[in-house]
Formats: C-alpha cells, sequence, structure tokens
C-alpha cells in the first residue's frame, strides 16, 4: 500500500460532533448512527457545512474493547447543542502524520489500519497519542457506490 509520513499542518475550525465510546463490534453500525443524528441536526439548525465529515479516533477513552470516536461536521458558525451534539473549536495542530487514502468499502478499513501499523512499527513510528487519528471522508455515501468510496486516514506519529 501506498504510505507517506510528511509534517502536515491543520488549521483551528469550528466543529458540531457526537462522541462516544463503542465497541470494536459495533463500529461500523454506530458511526452511522451518528453521522445520521448530527447531519440530522445540523440541517434542522441551519448549519452551514464549512468542510467534509470528519472521525477523530481519541487515545484518552480507547481500550482494547472499545474505541472513543467523534463524529464530527466542520461547520462555518456553531449553534446550539443538544443531546449528544456539541459544538466547539477544534484546535489547529502541526504534526509529523502518517497518511493513507484508501478507496473502497468502510468495511475494507479495518484491514488498512492492522496494515498501516505494521508499516508504521516496521520503520520505527509510534501513534502520538497526545492527537486524535483521523478519517477524513472525501465523497458522500449517499451518492456514491461503495467500491468508490475515498478516505483519508491521518495518523499523527513520531519516531
Amino acid at each position: 500500500m501506498d504510505y507517506k509520513v510528511e509534517k502536515r499542518t491543520f488549521p483551528s475550525y469550528k466543529i458540531m460532533s457526537i462522541r462516544a465510546v463503542v465497541p470494536f463490534s459495533q463500529i461500523s453500525g454506530a458511526m452511522g448512527g451518528m453521522f445520521e443524528e448530527l447531519c440530522t441536526y445540523c440541517q434542522k439548525k441551519g448549519c452551514q457545512v464549512a468542510g467534509d465529515p470528519v472521525a477523530l479516533y481519541h487515545a484518552e477513552g480507547a481500550s482494547m474493547e472499545a474505541l472513543d470516536i467523534e463524529c464530527c461536521l466542520p461547520v462555518a458558525e456553531l449553534v446550539e447543542e443538544a443531546g449528544r451534539v456539541k459544538g466547539r473549536a477544534l484546535d489547529g495542530e502541526t504534526n509529523l502524520m502518517a497518511q493513507h487514502t484508501h478507496k473502497g468499502p468502510y468495511e475494507g478499513l479495518k484491514k488498512v489500519y492492522e496494515d498501516m501499523m505494521a508499516w508504521a512499527d516496521g520503520e520505527g513510528y509510534k501513534w502520538l497519542t497526545d492527537y486524535p487519528m483521523r478519517e477524513i471522508y472525501l465523497n458522500d455515501p449517499m451518492t456514491t457506490k461503495p467500491e468508490d468510496y475515498l478516505t483519508e486516514i491521518v495518523w499523527p506519529v513520531w519516531k
């Protein structure tokens, strides 16, 4: 697979998000539901989406059984929060990042992560757990065939 490691800067931006700790076996369904809930809420509130949807994987809430996931929509302006939907500024960061763009169904991401972790270990990289890993969804699953989904994986690392 094609992996690259380079210094990358993410600017600060505003997000509306839903965060939950999800068992590995339920990730796909849980994330689909979280994004659906988030999109419905933002539509009702008239949010202007200002970028591609993002999933953040937080290290501090992760375990061997579950992941701490935050499904996010970048927005031009924050709106009121309700229930699980929260708004905040996502701080910018500049870090060394391992990156890969996956083309294909989301179910294939598990294998990509396994391969990417093995590659990183072999190259001497470790996950920089102070910052979340990101999946950036570059096209809309409602209008794109699963075999054409594009997901950018961005993983903060150090050597």
